[in-house]
C-alpha cells in the first residue's frame, strides 16, 4: 500500500472514531460535547478532502486508465455534493444543538452517508489507485 493511501485509510479510522465520540456525546446528552466534537469531525474531513484533492484525485487524472479516471472523476463529483450537505450540517450544528433528537435524526442520516462514502472509497477506489501506481 502506498504512503498517500495509508494516510487516508489512517484518516478515515480516525473520522469513524470521532463519529463514536458523537455517539458516545449524543448518548450523554451532552449538546456541548457533540458541539465539539462535531467540529472536531469537521476539522479532520476537511484536512482529508484537502489530500484527496491535493493529491489521490489528480494521480487518476495523469494515469493511463481511462476507465479509473472516469470512474476517479465520478467519485470526485459525488463527493462534492456530499461536502455540500456535509457544510450544512457542520454549519448547522457548530453551536450545541438546542434539540438533540433532532440533531439525532440528521446525525444518522449523515454518518450513514459519510459511511458509505469510506467504505466505496477504499472498495473500489483504493484498489484502483494501488493498480495506477503499480
Amino acid at each position: 500500500m502506498t504512503k498517500l493511501l495509508s494516510t487516508l485509510e489512517a484518516q478515515h479510522r480516525a473520522l469513524e472514531r470521532i463519529v463514536g465520540e458523537v455517539d458516545e456525546a449524543l448518548k450523554a446528552a451532552d449538546a456541548g460535547l457533540v458541539a465539539d466534537r462535531v467540529r472536531r469531525l469537521r476539522t479532520t474531513l476537511e484536512v482529508h478532502l484537502a489530500l484527496e484533492k491535493a493529491q489521490f484525485y489528480p494521480a487518476f487524472e495523469s494515469g493511463k486508465a481511462h476507465a479509473s479516471t472516469s470512474v476517479a472523476r465520478m467519485f470526485s463529483q459525488n463527493m462534492a455534493l456530499i461536502a455540500e450537505g456535509l457544510t450544512g450540517f457542520f454549519t448547522r450544528y457548530s453551536q450545541p444543538p438546542a434539540d438533540l433528537a433532532r440533531f439525532e435524526r440528521e446525525w444518522r442520516a449523515t454518518v450513514g452517508v459519510l459511511s458509505s462514502r469510506i467504505s466505496a472509497e477504499e472498495k473500489t477506489l483504493h484498489p484502483m489507485f494501488e493498480a495506477l501506481q503499480a
